[in-house]
Order: C-alpha cells, then structure tokens, then sequence
C-alpha cells in the first residue's frame, strides 16, 4: 500500500482523505473514501509490528490474510485502471 501511494504519487491525497475523515467524513469523495481505505489497510496490517501495552505479541489468521489480499487487490486493481485513465 505505502509503495502503491508512493508510485502513483498519492501519498499526499491519502493523507489528505485521513484529515478529511476527521473533519467532515459525510462530504468526502468516492476516491477520498478509497484513499482512506489504504491507510486502514496499512493501519490494520503495521499492527503485526507493535506488540500490545501487556507486551502481547498479535498474530493473523488465514481468514485474516484472506481479508486483507482480498481488499489490497482491490484497491491495487483500482489504483491500475486510475493510472492509464490519466
């Protein structure tokens, strides 16, 4: 996903989407949704690098992986047909 942002130069948007979130998430767009849905990915998926306050270490499951593949593919599959229509 941060590779997908990057490549295509959307860092910025989804950052941008994220604040937007915040402050008036009913006026966002179809594409600021779609935006955010990468940083919820990426939030979802760094939790494997972060143990719990308790020192927990989280594992995923194959239901889990199956959420996540499904979801990036997605939005990878999205991002493609975006950047041969600009």
């Amino acid at each position: 996903m941060e590779s997908l942002g990057k490549e295509l130069k959307e860092g910025p948007d989804e950052r941008s989407a994220e604040d937007r979130f915040r402050i008036s998430r009913s006026s966002m767009s179809k594409l600021e949704r779609e935006f955010l849905l990468r940083s919820v990915v990426k939030h979802y998926t760094h939790l494997a690098h972060h143990p719990s306050a308790e020192g927990e270490i989280h594992f995923f499951s194959r239901s889990d992986a199956y959420m996540i593949l499904a979801i990036t593919s997605a939005l990878v599959s999205r991002a493609a047909v975006r950047s041969q229509i600009n």
